[in-house]
């Protein structure tokens, strides 16, 4: 845990797109019941300097190695990415065994509008929604990056309506132009993965 926690701090420190944002543990309020959670830690809503935010908490001790790697991925193209198809990165806050990364916070699921809100739903706002999912796929794609788990879980909308973010770059992987690349197999959700990433094609 605690050589966790160091390389965590070290991969922070030394990261330029990370390093200035460190956040106060302090300045953070977290409630009591998780909104979501993962195979390394839950999600809560919680607020930071007043702004109401969504709070993943990963616990150390259940963190392989190679997974700091993946958090401080994640953080560092969030970090990067200034679209209002993203939800923003606040920064990241260590206290004790546990990392807690910060971002924007979003009413719902893509899914969980669909179900609420689709059979009152109009044709115009299912393609306002569609429209703002691919100009944010477009914008990464733009910049070298596949999202590589992009699913409806993934895909939020905040309660004033047909506004898209799009979240968790932890399997994210940025491309170097001019270098054939091919796409690493079982990375993704299945029901979701494209068939190259299924087949390890070539990209």
């Amino acid at each position: 845990t605690h050589a966790v926690m160091e390389q965590l701090s070290s991969l922070v420190a030394g990261n330029d797109s990370l390093r200035s944002f460190l956040l106060d543990f302090n300045l953070l309020q977290i409630e009591a019941r998780p909104i979501a959670a993962g195979g390394a830690g839950q999600v809560y809503r919680g607020t930071y300097s007043g702004d109401v935010v969504a709070i993943k908490t990963v616990y150390s001790q259940m963190v392989r190695s190679a997974d700091v790697d993946d958090i401080c991925h994640e953080a560092s193209l969030l970090a990067q990415i200034h679209n209002p198809r993203f939800v923003r990165l606040y920064g990241i806050a260590l206290k004790g065994p546990i990392v807690h990364v910060v971002t924007e916070y979003v009413d719902h699921t893509l899914l969980e509008w669909f179900e609420k809100s689709a059979p009152g739903a109009d044709r115009e706002g299912f393609c306002a929604a569609a429209t703002q999912l691919l100009e944010g796929i477009d914008f990464i794609h733009q910049r070298g990056i596949s999202h590589r788990d992009l699913k409806p879980q993934n895909v939020l909308m905040t309660a004033d309506a047909w506004n898209v973010k799009i979240c968790d770059l932890g399997m994210s992987r940025a491309h170097t132009a001019g270098k054939q690349q091919t796409m690493t197999v079982g990375v993704g959700s299945p029901l979701y993965m494209p068939p190259e990433a299924i087949l390890d094609e070539e990209e």
